[in-house]
């Protein structure tokens, strides 16, 4: 069954770490079709569900990816690569400008490490993968919110990423860092703007 024009919502509801997703009605004027409702609903629960598990899935192998980087390169993992690799252009576009202006001004905006979140040398880990909210529909509208944590030897960081797919592939289009309120997105935005010369 083909569902055109459709934007889908799956979010989660409450604050229960064994919280289950809630669909939310589908985004749309109309939904042609000859099924029944029953039918239909089913269809997009599984619809859904295939698309958490992907999203899930690729998030999982990307922290998988920061994580032998991490250990591989010395406890540090701000590589370019991994952000051209797994991020999407607009906030590869905001990181080569907020390089640009650490150059030019001879400050540091990273004191902590995004993909990371953490100072501390040693083990890390990412644990606890939730979608906290899922849109489907054409490429343009797919949004994802994916809730995890990281672990080092002595804390852990509540974090989120937003995702949104670019050329078929779903990518990070923010970092937030839960434990110190961190929005990544907008925290270099607010850097760009200020008069870091005086």
């Amino acid at each position: 069954m083909v569902l055109p024009l459709m934007a889908i919502v799956l979010t989660t509801i409450g604050c229960d770490s064994n919280r289950q997703p809630a669909i939310m009605a589908p985004v749309a004027d109309s939904v042609a079709t000859s099924q029944p409702a029953d039918n239909d609903s089913a269809a997009i629960a599984r619809q859904l569900e295939a698309e958490r598990q992907m999203v899930l899935d690729r998030v999982e192998g990307i922290f998988r990816v920061v994580k032998t980087t991490y250990m591989n390169n010395g406890h540090y993992v701000m590589d370019e690569s991994l952000d051209k690799t797994y991020c999407s252009k607009a906030w590869n576009k905001l990181l080569m400008a907020v390089r640009r202006k650490e150059e030019q001004t001879n400050t540091l905006f990273f004191e902590v490490d995004y993909w990371v979140m953490t100072h501390e040398l040693g083990v890390i880990g990412f644990e606890e993968f939730e979608v906290d909210s899922l849109t489907i529909g054409s490429d343009s509208t797919r949004r994802a919110t994916v809730s995890y944590t990281v672990f080092d030897a002595n804390s852990y960081v509540p974090a989120k990423i937003d995702l949104i797919v670019e050329n078929g592939q779903w990518v990070i289009d923010n970092f937030y860092n839960l434990k110190y309120l961190r929005d990544a997105r907008q925290s270099m935005r607010e850097y760009l703007v200020k008069d870091n010369l005086h």
